[in-house]
């Protein structure tokens, strides 16, 4: 289940907050890189999967705003990761 604080930054960030969505990149986002390192440790794959998890979460789909915290953020986005 997603806490208070997760709820919190993902209505900031989907309201489009800089500094909510540079917490967000630094504590979510870049810690798929070593996941995603153990599928291809190419760095260009980890970059583009990495660009395509942003685009789903926070421009064209917005999943993101769809967070509800049935489960703790960083699950949430290791599944539309896996999606990428």
């Amino acid at each position: 289940m997603a806490n208070d604080a997760e709820l919190e930054l993902v209505a900031k960030c989907v309201s489009g907050d800089g500094p909510a969505l540079n917490t967000f990149e630094r504590e979510y986002v870049t810690r798929l890189r070593p996941t995603l390192a153990r599928i291809d440790g190419d760095d260009a794959f980890i970059d583009e999967v990495l660009q395509q998890l942003r685009t789903r979460l926070l421009m064209g789909e917005k999943r993101l705003q769809t967070f509800a915290g049935p489960a703790p953020l960083m699950s949430c986005q290791r599944a539309v990761a896996a999606g990428s």
